[in-house]
């Protein structure tokens, strides 16, 4: 049935885009001297060496389109009879959008070839997108990091904590040219490709039509290079050292930095057959070693030490890209590339070993196959079949030798890794691209409709390793000794227990299916609109991971998305356009979103058991235990509840937000622009665990003081220290207590997103700008879009524990109420070029927490409440004040780039100085919000990376 469905979404495919998420287009009029429009003028386009000619011909009403254009510089030149021939250079076309080339052609007799440069349009006003990019020249000269992830600093609005106020990295959606590169797992982004690899950088989202879906936050756009008839290409080294570095770690407390780092890349393009089959060929290879803090040494305290073992990664990237341009109206393109992550002792850390980590493999195939045909002058056509299929294993270091975890204390791990975790993920889509363009009237109308269906799956198994754990008791527990790790000294262990089960597997596949129509209608000179809806299904399926049955469909869904938009030219002349655009955005499917199914059986044991060692002398590590033979050493000595929490799948529907943007950009002199946009998000189905018996499983007491109770050896209360004031306490019923969970979209979960951007960009001659301003107001009670929810890092089920919903309304996590960027690019006299991003923006909202411990005494109107009831809630946090009430310091950073260039043996040589965190700024940016307020994340500390490219 998956099957079947992949490919009727697109067999019924009959209408869709002429421009790509990888490509652009041109289009334009051509009128005669006396205004009226020429039919049947040749205009021939090339890049300006040649390379991808196309020919179009004007129409009835003198207009010409040449669609599926790499994005960059492009040539046209227009040919009639009669007429002299006028060549346009300077043309820059952008990923999924249109450049308009308007040209006058007046009667003459002269043959010759008349050239001029296309002045840049600033607004594209035939859209009602407002999109943010980096193009080639702009990641070459910032100050950039080397994931391409970080790109999203520089947009307006956006960062690695979420995309115009979206809910995290989950609710946006990534494509690399044309491929979904999403988790299939987690959601959000999976595999990115080396920075090197680039041509151009989108962030869209606002105002996007019909054709875009999958996403609450952003889409992140991401095209590569491609071949030429120009040979070239480009090595570089990079190279960075804790020596030059700056450090933020402190003394006695745990931490982590880079000791080294080094990356090389080289790219090559060129034509096999000139005008004909183009190539680029990249590789990389990135190397990472990272010092752990090490507590235990002497003098940690007054002094930063680190463990002789490092983490230690390195990454391989390989990219291919073929393309065929097969004919005057078809090109076909080929895409092949390698991501290869190898991480040897991750994991580790001062309550971790080094024995105790384990070594991370995780490789990576992406496959694009696509074709694009021209049919006449009005029909376009692009099928497409693209994917990946990736593992990511993590493998314990000591094979299937049983790991040490500590009883009590800080819960000390050694000799081995618990658990061997081996993922699986793998995603196919398939897609078929139409589009047509015709007159009705005084109107012209771009008809887009389309399908694509895409299929995913994701295999998370997870096994005890030896099939136990050793669970020891320390002396240095017992005697209140300092802070040692010592679990691998077995002359420390004064009791010892074993802990068997855990086993997990998670068997997942989802399907999402979507059709659209869209229709970009231009209503004169000066008015576009644009309407569209898209039909959307998802389907998710579970195979139980234990105790045998088939799959079984989970999660399952279908909706129309409606978007209306339009574009107003206000002053006539392209200089200032206001937009405005409606449009329902559905949240794309992920494994972890059904994984809490009832049924799913992810847990091969729903009892974690515990067995004490019966030997008087302490045991022999090389023994093999398995369950058939260890009663010859252990004893039952008692059991942990391990039932996952699940609930049954009612009322659901696709989580979506609804989406207002309203924009007005205004160009000022040449080369100047301003920018503002007002969005209005209003997130709905927000999916969570709920339990429908919550209001008769609880009793609830305000006013409650949390107390310390010291007792003597008769247990007689001897003294009481208040440790805090709670404002209620939800305590389970004594009697008929009793749970109904399911997984809904039918509860009373809640975010609304308001924010504003002001940019200002601009550029001359050898210099360019961008500075913005916004302001974000976000607000809820619920912010994760995979149904599992956090407070302050905990895990929390607010409308299955009323505990966990106490002052749960307010300012969300994961963004700042102002945010100001500044990015800027000059060249120097002698050949230097410095290039800077400055970001500042407000602190984190966060509040202080409660976390409960059945040690504490709870009292409530003078009663002590019943202390065997409380046990049940130990864990849950409790906010003490309205979500969000508090504010971190402001956060400020500059990055900046010293580079020299110099023409060197027909290319071009640079020497460039990264420094990111210049003036090495050491904000707190998360903090630990429970009583102690101890911090657990700072910016990260200045460092510097000199790097060398030779291109050519």
């Amino acid at each position: 049935m998956k099957i079947k469905a992949f490919f009727l979404a697109v067999l019924s495919c009959s209408l869709l885009f002429a421009q790509t998420n990888e490509t652009g287009s041109i289009s334009g009029i051509v009128i005669d001297s006396n205004g009226l429009p020429l039919k049947g003028v040749t205009v021939k386009c090339t890049q300006p060496d040649g390379s991808y000619p196309q020919a179009a011909f004007t129409n009835d009403i003198g207009m010409y389109r040449i669609l599926f254009l790499q994005p960059g510089e492009w040539e046209l030149t227009f040919t009639a009879e009669n007429k002299p021939t006028k060549k346009v250079t300077g043309v820059f076309v952008s990923a999924t959008q249109t450049e308009i080339v308007d040209m006058l052609l007046e009667s003459s007799n002269v043959n010759q070839t008349l050239t001029v440069t296309a002045a840049r349009e600033l607004i594209q006003r035939a859209t009602t997108e407002t999109n943010f990019q980096l193009d080639i020249e702009e990641i070459k000269a910032l100050p950039v990091s080397r994931t391409a992830n970080d790109l999203l600093a520089f947009v307006p609005g956006a960062d690695t904590r979420g995309v115009f106020g979206g809910s995290g990295d989950q609710a946006n959606s990534y494509t690399l040219d044309g491929v979904s590169v999403t988790s299939t797992g987690f959601g959000g982004s999976f595999l990115l490709p080396n920075v090197n690899w680039i041509k151009e950088f989108q962030v869209k989202g606002l105002g996007a039509g019909a054709e875009y879906g999958n996403f609450q936050g952003g889409l992140v756009n991401i095209v590569t290079k491609s071949g030429s008839n120009t040979f070239s290409g480009d090595v570089h080294a990079i190279f960075e050292s804790e020596s030059w570095n700056s450090s933020n770690l402190v003394p006695g407390q745990t931490g982590s930095e880079t000791d080294t780092f080094q990356e090389f890349n080289a790219d090559v393009s060129g034509a096999l057959v000139r005008d004909k089959l183009y190539y680029f060929f990249s590789i990389e290879q990135q190397r990472r070693d990272i010092n752990v803090v090490n507590l235990l040494a002497p003098n940690s305290d007054t002094e930063i030490n680190f463990y002789d073992t490092q983490i230690e990664s390195q990454e391989t990237k390989l990219y291919s890209k073929l393309t065929w341009q097969v004919g005057q109206f078809d090109t076909v393109n080929f895409v092949l590339s390698l991501d290869d992550l190898e991480t040897d002792n991750r994991g580790f850390s001062n309550l971790t070993t080094p024995n105790a980590a384990f070594n991370q493999t995780s490789p990576a195939l992406i496959y694009n196959l696509s074709w694009n045909h021209i049919f006449g002058n009005s029909n376009f056509l692009e099928l497409k079949f693209t994917g990946y299929d990736a593992e990511d294993d993590r493998d314990p270091i000591n094979g299937d030798r049983p790991a040490a975890i500590e009883i009590g204390g800080s819960g000390f791990r050694g000799f081995n890794s618990t658990f061997r975790v081996n993922r699986e993920l793998k995603n196919n889509s398939v897609r078929g691209v139409y589009n047509a363009f015709f007159n009705v009237g005084s109107s012209t109308h771009t008809l887009k409709i389309g399908a694509e269906s895409i299929v995913g799956s994701f295999l998370n198994e997870s096994t005890r390793n030896g099939g136990f754990t050793w669970r020891p008791l320390l002396e240095d527990f017992q005697t209140g000794e300092a802070f040692t790790n010592r679990v691998e000294d077995l002359n420390t262990w004064v009791a010892l227990l074993s802990e068997w089960g855990g086993d997990t597997r998670l068997d997942a596949e989802t399907t999402t299916t979507a059709l659209f129509i869209q229709d970009e209608v231009k209503l004169g000179d000066r008015l576009d609109i644009s309407v569209g809806l898209r039909f959307n299904s998802w389907d998710g399926e579970i195979t139980p991971g234990f105790n045998g049955g088939g799959a079984f469909e989970t999660l399952s869904d279908s909706a129309v998305a409606p978007r209306f938009g339009l574009t107003y030219d206000l002053s006539g002349d392209n200089t200032l356009v206001a937009r405005a655009h409606y449009g329902r955005y559905y949240q794309g499917m992920f494994a972890s979103q059904y994984q809490r199914t009832a049924g799913a059986n992810l847990n091969r044991d729903n009892v974690i058991e515990f067995f004490q060692w019966i030997g008087t002398q302490l045991p022999d590590l090389n023994t093999v235990i398995t369950l058939e033979n260890r009663d010859q050493f252990f004893t039952p000595f008692g059991t942990r509840d391990n039932t996952p929490t699940t609930g049954r799948i009612e009322n659901y529907e696709q989580a979506y937000t609804d989406q207002l943007v309203i924009a007005l950009e205004k160009q000022f002199l040449e080369r100047w622009k301003v920018g503002f946009n007002y969005i209005d998000r209003e997130n709905k189905n927000i999916l969570v665990l709920a339990d429908k018996n919550i209001n008769s499983n609880y009793v609830r007491y305000d006013n409650v003081t949390v107390s310390q109770v010291t007792r003597d050896q008769n247990d007689q209360e001897v003294s009481r220290t208040t440790v805090t004031q709670l404002p209620s306490l939800f305590v389970p019923v004594a009697e008929g207590f009793n749970q109904d969970l399911v997984l809904t979209s039918d509860n009373n979960a809640f975010r609304e997103v308001e924010q504003i951007h002001l940019t200002l960009d601009g550029s001359g001659d050898g210099w360019s700008m961008q500075a913005s301003i916004v302001n974000s107001d976000i607000v809820g009670n619920f912010y994760s879009v995979s149904g599992e929810e956090e407070v302050q890092g905990i895990s929390v089920d607010p409308f299955v524990n009323p505990n966990e919903a106490i002052n749960g309304t307010g300012n969300l996590p994961g963004y700042s109420e102002w945010e100001y960027k500044l990015r800027f690019i000059a060249e120097l006299p002698w050949n230097f070029r410095v290039s800077g991003f400055y970001r500042m923006r407000s602190g984190e909202y966060h509040a202080q927490v409660y976390t409960v411990n059945p040690a504490n005494t709870f009292t409530a109107d003078g009663v002590d409440l019943d202390a065997s009831l409380i046990g049940g809630l130990t864990g849950q946090p409790i906010l003490l004040e309205q979500r969000g009430s508090q504010q971190l310091d402001n956060v400020s950073t500059l990055d900046f780039r010293l580079e020299y260039l110099v023409d060197l043996g027909g290319g071009r040589l640079s020497l460039a100085a990264d420094a990111f965190n210049l003036f090495n700024e050491d904000e707190i940016t998360l903090l630990n919000d429970n009583l102690t307020g101890d911090s657990f994340s700072r910016q990260a500390p200045r460092s510097i990376q000199f790097k060398a490219t030779y291109s050519w």
